[in-house]
């Protein structure tokens, strides 16, 4: 009953920030052909968390989008960004929960209320940074994307 709890809450949040993002964000045919190759390739069962994970990277990418070349004029306040629990969910690989997975989650999310609290650039790259600390050492698929995150000074 949890599981199936976790997986519907997940699958919410995966969907709903599609759906919220895809009417902002257009792809086109080429980036959406990758990507459709990438996932057939894959060929697994996503879990979870690997699906919250993606929301996350997804709404950061729209975020990074509506920055990019304006971060001393862009107000960041304007764009609501979402935090997840990422860590209360079924992962795809369950030898990842350990404790220090969870010490990492606990950063990442003190640096996503810092960037709530105070949206400056600092803050916006801090935040990215605790992602790419943590995919260092656990699943470094995405790390390509995420490090395009960035933004300088």
């Amino acid at each position: 009953m949890k599981y199936k709890l976790l997986f519907i809450l997940s699958f919410h949040i995966f969907y709903g920030s599609i759906l919220f993002f895809s009417c902002k964000v257009k792809s086109s045919d080429e980036e959406l052909k990758k990507v459709t190759k990438s996932e057939a390739q894959q060929n697994t069962v996503k879990k979870p968390m690997a699906l919250a994970m993606r929301g996350m990277l997804n709404q950061m990418e729209v975020l990074h989008k509506e920055i990019i070349g304006k971060p001393d004029n862009y107000n960041f306040s304007v764009k609501q960004i979402s935090d997840f629990p990422f860590e209360k969910l079924e992962p795809t690989d369950s030898s990842v929960l350990n404790k220090d997975f969870y010490q990492k989650a606990v950063i990442y999310h003190s640096a996503f209320n810092t960037f709530s609290e105070d949206r400056t650039v600092a803050n916006y790259n801090l935040l990215i940074n605790q992602c790419v600390s943590c995919h260092n050492n656990y699943c470094p698929g995405p790390l390509k994307r995420i490090n395009k995150l960035f933004l300088s000074h």
